[in-house]
Order: C-alpha cells, then sequence, then structure tokens
C-alpha cells in the first residue's frame, strides 16, 4: 500500500500527497460498510486462519490480508497522506480520524469504564471492553512502519491508558473485575491496553498532544472528548483532556513481558534522533523535549502539583523512573542529546545555544530523573565528557568557543559539571533514602509484632486458673513488675533507625575543582599557554562557579531532601553528621 519512503515520511510527519485516490476510497468505503461489528467479525476470521493448528499451518493469505486490513485504517486515518496537492501545496484529500464510521471511533474515544453511573449497564460495558481488545488485537497486525493519524493515534494512546487504569484498579482490589466482566478477560484488557498505547504512540505529534494537552498544531486545549460527533456515547464529557493523568497512568502500570517501562518511553525516545534535525520533525522534537520538565512535574505557578495522597506528581515521577527502569534510560539519552542545555542553565551565552534551553528547575528534575539508573547516569557522564573535552581542546589549542569569553567557557563547564555531578549525587541520595525508610519501616513492625504478641500472652496468662491460686498472682505480679518489662524490652528491643549519610558540599566542591585541574592540566601539556597566569585564572573560575552551584543545589541533609522532591517519607537525619 505505502512504499518504504512514504512510510519514512509519514512517520517524521511529512505530507504524502501521491496515495492513489482509487486505494483511499476502498478502505473508506470498506470501512464505512463494514463497521465496527463487521470489521471485528472479519478481524475474528483471520485471526483464525492465521492461528497455527496441528492440523493446518499458518494461512500466510490471511495474515496479509490482516496486515493489510490494519494497515489500511491507520492510513486512512494520517492527516499527512492525501491523494495530490493544490496550487497552493495543501494536502487533497488528507487523512482523518473521521473516515472512520462513527462506531468505530466510539470504540476508540468512548470511556465509559471511568465514568461510575446507577444507570449502568454491566454486559454492555463488558461487550465494549471485548471489542476493544478485539479492535486492538487487530491493529497489533498493522505493518510496523506505518503510522496512523495524529488524532487517531491520540485517541489510541488515551484510550490503552483508560484500560490500563482500569486493570490497575482491578489488581488493587484483589484483581476482582466488576459484575458482568468474566476472570479470563483480565489478560486480554491488559494485552489490548498496551497493543493500543503502542500503536498510537508512532505519532510523534500526537506524542507531543500527550504529554502537554495541546494541539501540535494551534496550541489550543485539547477537549476531554474526540469522538467528533460518535454516536452512543452516554458518557461524554466536555471538559479539558487531563495529560498528568494520563501521564502518571502509563509510567506508572506494569505493560507486562519484562516492559520496564519500555513502552510508556516511546512518548520522548525518539526526541534524540531529531533533535537537531532541520524542518519540522526537528521542530516538534524540540519543542517536545521542552515540554517534558512540566510533563514530569506539572507545576501550579512556582509550586509542584500535589496529588491526592499528599505527594507531588513528581515524587510520583521519580517513583515510577525507579520502579520502570527504562524511562530513565531513554530520558537521559534525550538530556545527553542536549548536553550543553545543562551548562547554560538560565543564561544562554554565545552564537549558538543549545537546542533546547532549559531553566534552573527544569534542568535540575531533568537530569535528576535521568540519573535514577546506572545507565542513565553513565549516558549522562559519557556525553558531558565528550562535550568538555571538546571545550577544553579549542580552549587550550585556539578553537572557535561559539562567540564566548574563554571565561564564559570554563564558567559554562562549571555549571554543566555540577548540574550533572549533583544530580548523580542527589538521585542516589533518594534512593538510598527511600530503602533506609523501607527498613525501618520493617523493623519497627517486627517489633511491634513481637510486642503484640507478648501482650496477647500475658493476656491470656492472667486469665487461665492454674491450680494453687498464688501462682496464678505471681504470674501476674511478674509481668507488671518493672524488672520484668526491662527484661522484655532487652528481649524485643526498639529499633534503632538507620540513618543517611548525606554528602558533604565542602568535599564535593573540593574533588569538583580537582577534577577540572586534572584534566586541564593533560589538555595544558599539549599546548601550553603563552602567560600561565591565565592556568590559574581558570581554576579559580572553574572552582567559584561549581562551588556556588553546588553548594545551592546539592542535597545536603533531610531538608534539602524535601525540598527537592516536596513530599514522600524521609529516612531520619544523622544528627551528629557534620555538613
Amino acid at each position: 500500500m505505502l512504499t518504504p519512503d512514504q512510510k519514512l515520511a509519514l512517520s517524521e510527519g511529512r505530507d504524502v500527497p501521491n496515495l492513489p485516490a482509487e486505494v483511499q476510497d476502498y478502505y473508506k468505503e470498506f470501512f464505512a460498510h463494514a463497521g465496527k461489528d463487521g470489521l471485528l467479525a472479519l478481524n475474528d476470521r483471520l485471526d483464525a486462519r492465521t492461528a497455527p493448528g496441528p492440523e493446518h499451518p499458518v494461512d500466510t493469505v490471511a495474515a496479509s490480508q490482516q496486515t493489510a486490513l490494519a494497515s489500511g485504517m491507520l492510513a486512512v486515518t494520517n492527516e499527512h497522506l492525501g491523494t495530490g496537492t493544490t496550487p497552493d501545496g495543501k494536502l487533497v484529500s488528507a487523512g482523518s480520524y473521521t473516515n472512520l464510521p462513527a462506531d468505530v471511533r466510539q470504540l476508540i474515544s468512548g470511556r465509559e469504564q471511568e465514568y461510575d453511573s446507577p444507570k449502568a449497564n454491566f454486559e454492555a460495558n463488558r461487550q465494549c471492553m471485548a471489542d476493544r481488545t478485539r479492535l486492538a488485537d487487530l491493529l497489533s497486525h498493522a505493518d510496523q512502519d506505518v503510522t496512523g493519524g495524529r488524532t487517531f493515534s491520540t485517541e489510541l494512546a488515551r484510550q490503552g491508558a483508560s484500560m490500563a487504569a482500569f486493570i490497575d484498579g482491578v489488581d488493587e482490589t484483589g484483581g476482582i473485575l466488576p459484575p458482568g466482566f468474566r476472570g479470563d478477560e483480565h489478560d486480554a484488557i491488559k494485552n489490548g491496553a498496551a497493543q493500543f498505547l503502542g500503536v498510537g504512540l508512532r505519532n510523534h505529534e500526537a506524542d507531543y498532544q500527550l504529554l502537554t494537552g495541546l494541539d501540535v498544531n494551534t496550541g489550543t486545549k485539547l477537549p476531554a472528548d474526540l469522538s467528533f460527533g460518535a454516536t452512543g456515547n452516554d458518557y461524554a464529557t466536555h471538559r479539558n483532556y487531563n495529560p498528568t493523568k494520563f501521564i502518571q497512568t502509563v509510567i506508572n502500570h506494569d505493560w507486562g513481558d519484562g516492559d520496564r517501562g519500555k513502552l510508556a518511553s516511546g512518548l520522548y525516545d525518539w526526541t534524540p534522533e531529531h533533535i537537531h534535525d532541520p524542518g519540522a520533525e526537528g521542530e516538534l522534537a524540540r519543542k517536545t523535549i521542552a515540554a517534558l520538565p512540566d510533563a514530569f512535574a506539572p507545576k501550579h505557578g512556582a509550586s509542584l502539583v500535589v496529588a491526592e495522597d499528599g505527594k507531588t506528581y513528581f515524587q510520583h515521577t521519580v517513583d515510577a523512573f525507579n520502579k520502570n527502569p527504562e524511562l530513565a534510560n531513554a530520558l537521559a539519552r534525550v538530556s545527553a542529546s542536549n548536553i550543553d542545555a545543562f551548562s547554560q542553565v538560565d543564561h544562554p551565552r554565545g552564537v549558538a545555544g543549545p537546542a533546547v534551553p532549559l531553566e534552573l528547575d527544569g534542568a535540575e528534575r531533568m537530569a535528576f530523573l535521568s540519573s535514577q539508573t546506572h545507565d542513565g547516569r553513565a549516558t549522562l557522564d559519557l556525553a558531558r565528557q565528550q562535550y568538555e573535552n571538546a571545550v577544553l581542546y579549542k580552549l587550550t589549542h585556539g578553537g572557535d568557543l561559539g562567540g564566548i569569553s574563554p571565561h564564559d567557557a570554563v564558567q559554562q563547564l562549571a555549571g554543566l559539571d555540577a548540574h550533572i555531578n549533583n544530580a548523580e549525587r542527589n538521585a542516589q541520595i533518594y534512593q538510598t533514602s527511600n530503602e533506609i525508610a523501607h527498613k525501618n519501616e520493617q523493623a519497627q513492625q517486627a517489633h511491634d509484632d513481637k510486642q503484640q504478641i507478648a501482650d496477647t500472652v500475658k493476656g491470656l496468662v492472667d486469665s487461665v486458673p492454674l491450680p494453687g491460686g498464688n501462682a496464678t498472682g505471681a504470674v501476674k505480679s511478674v509481668f507488671e513488675d518493672r524488672a520484668c518489662q526491662a527484661l522484655m524490652e532487652g528481649i524485643n528491643p526498639q529499633p534503632r533507625p538507620e540513618t543517611v549519610q548525606f554528602p558533604s558540599g565542602e568535599k564535593a566542591m573540593m574533588d569538583g575543582a580537582q577534577d577540572f585541574r586534572d584534566l586541564l592540566d593533560q589538555f595544558v601539556k599539549e599546548s601550553p599557554p603563552a602567560d600561565p597566569r591565565t592556568i590559574d585564572d581558570f581554576h579559580e573560575t572553574y572552582a567559584n562557579q561549581y562551588g556556588r552551584i553546588v553548594q545551592s543545589n546539592l542535597v545536603k541533609d533531610n531538608g534539602d531532601l524535601e525540598q527537592l522532591i516536596r513530599g514522600g517519607a524521609q529516612a531520619p537525619e544523622n544528627p551528629t553528621q557534620k555538613k
């Protein structure tokens, strides 16, 4: 149906004006005639023919038909695929979500599982969910290189997140599905959610919309429902789409099969490849990266938004990046592709600034999230060292520094090192703090359990009469004796909570300054400066800038950690530790 070049162009958001009109018309008419029920019934038959059995092999013809059917659905919805161009360069008969019949759009855009209603028809809801899993199965057979339309893909991903949230709710209540559902439908719904999300995230314009809640072309807020007149939706809403709800669902959900966050990272893992590209795809990549700080740490004014449980959404994001480490690994690659932004936080200077400038809070949070894994920290370190080596070579060999002075170049290197080093240290402190807090909670629980058992035994002994009478009283008096209570405390002492060893800001500053001296010396040996005092000036400039940022942003106590995260239980601070 589409050539490799056409598929590539569509994946990069470029217009493809040469789809034969008869091909587009065929698919549009086929979907309109078949409707939802005919389409799903056809896929069921193709599924049966492509499933290998003891008496028949896989029907390759049926498999090809299934791929063509699913790919055709993606193609007719793509706004960048048309049958020609007008004299002013606009696409003729561009693809659209409304090229699908209303009942198919209702199946994709309807999210009745999100709304409680006394009039809810449980069997109808179950059938809708079953039909969605059938449609997701069909779309999973589409050509992996074919991209659906922007609105179509946005809606697929939103439905995938909604189905995932439905399953998460079921799992949190003991795995019991609502009335009308069968127990064996749990895994089918979970799998369908992943299939919808995977197909939806292929469209990078949809990725931007999902992250921001804004139309990629107009910047207006997306409505909560994009079914465009689909019939039968009793649950249609008229509020705006909530990107925070979507993001938190997809990054926290377990997508199965050892995914570890790989699927959800598709929202942004494509951007490093295009961040420096000219044209629409490069611009979209830069817009998407610029949106990530607020997407992962939504704010109201200058304050981080707090979720219903009292934690900030940013802390939920950090915890998700620890639970699903591929999210951090992918974000580290994004940060590495824009590494010079961390050298010019809040103060871009020179002729060529970073591809995506970052404000201080955004830079800190991007680096902090990227540093939640070992691989993420290694990626940042590699990018930083490559950038630093390139600048130091130019600095010592007379190369072009991009329109800034040597003094400013050294300041920028200090800023880069300080922001990345701080992020890595802070991430490891956060992880250690959570581990210790969890251990302390378990230790306290174990102590309380033992104490409860002792209290229960005491009560039983007191209430059971023993021969001789005096023995019973003796037992009771023993348990009430202070010496005995002290003995019990010796047997089951209150646990001593472990404490966090926070880094020394002074040592961090000294280590950073020394690392720069050692690295600069390697380049100076190759090309000594005419005035040796220049090197001393570089050392002083670097140490001052590095120290200022470390002192300001490094987590040195529980207060700093709370300030960084704005929520969550922390392990107790060691009061004897020097800062």
